[in-house]
């Protein structure tokens, strides 16, 4: 009976050790297996198909990409030249243009495959460091928006761990990769210098030196080729702001990090035998860069925030998840890991909204009403190459797709110049587009003021805090082209037939304005 009970203990742990085994392969297959799948979608399929695949504000990115490819000008599309965006994703994607000779359904392709590749260096890198690589998996399963949407967000995660495990001239290496990947990383690297020195009373003043040198140069070619240091996103995404008045932004990031936070806290309470909290550090360098993301968002930005901008969180949640992966198993262990995968359950449900319209295709089924990102696809096909377009929000894959030469200026200033940026403040917008020469506005909205024949849009609509810097136009009923019959939300109003906004309009322009989030939410329908 011993010998019979000792071998299915055996049987039983060999059992136990393969569904490990089953599960951890099926977690690193199935992180590498998204991009790959999209890359498939992109590369086979039609662009209505695939085009939500990537989120809108990486079409910014693809398309400066392109235009620095062809044309050599920083611009998402003519006529206003741009510094909106992470510098090193856009040099990655701008090579990988030039590769391509510009073509976009070949880069959106290769960006798919970046993707990939990045992802897999983060396993990578993970398995070599830390001996496992189905936590760096886990973690972009459960920050898709970090990992796959794509943004430059991707680069932070692979690039945080060479930076952690680095000192002298490659720490600083590895931390002005780290900014130019994603300026916000400031945080991460001032809060390892800060516990580096409470530590052991140590500064890296060879890292420090070549991080500096890089922020100058990064601050002085700005300057010089754009007029302003900052990137002119930043710096919109400020305007009107005011200060304080925004501490969604930095409760969003807050609530981000609570389930790993809670985890963390539940296995610590576990006998100190059975936990393993070595990797302090790391994560102390992460708590500090969530709250520095969450002080300076609340602060200096008067708008909302995208789970992208979770990237330290997915930091701290892979750092989290190499803690339960070496605390020895027990109650808490279990409590720690049910937060985690319920956590992961949720985030990656985001990937089921992106692929929506390639699963409905493939089961040869079609959205009654398409994704703006569809109709964006389908007006530009449409768009007339003489036509100057003007549009904000969702603006990325419509300016995308638009034909060679078309020219489009994005209102929230996201990807405009530094002119454009002081007319908003000037509260000049209608006179600049103007001037531009613009002849279309492209506006898709969950709700439109319609009063008298005349509809009030008003323009840029995603500011929380925004006591100036949104400007309303007016349009007669018969100044709106002919909208895509298949979805209502999306209207293109001549611009030159604006007129006067009637008084009720006006009125109540200003309240919302002078309401936290208010013209945002009335204008989407949703807060």
């Amino acid at each position: 009976m011993l010998v019979a009970s000792k071998q299915r203990r055996e049987s039983s742990s060999m059992a136990f050790g393969t569904r490990n085994v089953s599960v951890v392969g099926f977690v690193n297959l199935l992180a590498l297996s998204v991009p790959l799948v999209a890359a498939t979608i992109t590369l086979f399929a039609e662009p209505t198909t695939w085009v939500d695949l990537i989120f809108d504000d990486a079409y910014y990115y693809l398309g400066v990409a392109s235009n620095l490819a062809v044309n050599l000008r920083s611009m998402f599309a003519p006529p206003l030249d741009t510094n909106g965006y992470q510098p090193l994703w856009m040099a990655i994607l701008a090579a990988a243009s030039f590769l391509v000779r510009g073509d976009h359904h070949a880069l959106a392709v290769v960006l798919h495959l970046l993707i990939f590749c990045v992802i897999g260096t983060f396993m990578f890198l993970s398995s070599r460091i830390y001996g496992k690589a189905w936590p760096a998996a886990l973690t972009t399963i459960a920050f898709p928006m970090v990992s796959s949407s794509g943004l430059e967000t991707v680069l932070c995660l692979p690039i945080a761990l060479l930076y952690f495990r680095s000192d002298g001239w490659q720490r600083g290496t590895f931390a002005t990769l780290l900014f130019l990947a994603r300026l916000d990383a400031v945080g991460l690297i001032i809060g390892r210098e800060i516990f580096q020195f409470a530590i052991d009373r140590r500064i890296d003043y060879r890292s420090n030196l070549l991080l500096a040198f890089a922020i100058l140069t990064y601050l002085l070619l700005n300057y010089t080729f754009f007029g302003t240091p900052l990137p002119i996103s930043g710096l919109a995404k400020a305007v009107g702001n005011r200060l304080g008045q925004n501490f969604q932004a930095g409760l969003d990031i807050l609530r981000w990090a609570i389930a790993p936070t809670l985890a963390l806290v539940i296995v610590s309470l576990a006998p100190r035998r059975a936990a393993n909290l070595k990797h302090k550090q790391e994560i102390s360098i992460c708590m500090f860069a969530i709250a520095a993301s969450a002080a300076y968002y609340s602060i200096f930005s008067g708008w909302h925030i995208w789970h992208w901008y979770a990237w330290p969180v997915a930091l701290l949640f892979y750092f989290t998840l190499l803690v339960l992966s070496e605390t020895k198993p027990g109650p808490q262990k279990w409590m720690a890991v049910f937060v985690l995968v319920l956590e992961t359950l949720w985030s990656s449900s985001e990937y089921l909204v992106r692929y929506n319209a390639p699963i409905l295709a493939a089961a040869h089924l079609q959205n009654k009403t398409p994704s703006w990102g569809v109709a964006n696809v389908i007006e530009a096909r449409q768009a007339d190459s003489n036509a100057i377009f003007a549009m904000g929000d969702r603006a990325g894959s419509f300016g995308y797709f638009l034909p060679a030469g078309s020219r489009l200026i994005q209102t929230e200033a996201i990807v405009a110049n530094v002119a454009y940026l002081n007319a908003i403040v000037a509260g000049r917008v209608s006179e600049f587009l103007a001037d531009e020469g613009v002849t279309d506005l492209v506006v898709d909205r969950g709700k439109y003021w319609l009063q008298d024949g005349v509809y009030a849009v008003p323009e840029p609509i995603q500011a929380l805090s925004a006591r100036l810097g949104v400007t309303l136009f007016c349009f007669p009923a018969s100044a709106m082209i002919a909208p895509l019959k298949e979805r209502p939300a999306r209207k293109i109003f001549k611009f030159g037939e604006r007129t006067t906004c009637p008084d009720d309009a006006k009125d109540r322009f200003a309240k919302l304005v002078n309401t936290y989030g208010g013209i945002r939410r009335e204008s989407l329908g949703h807060p």
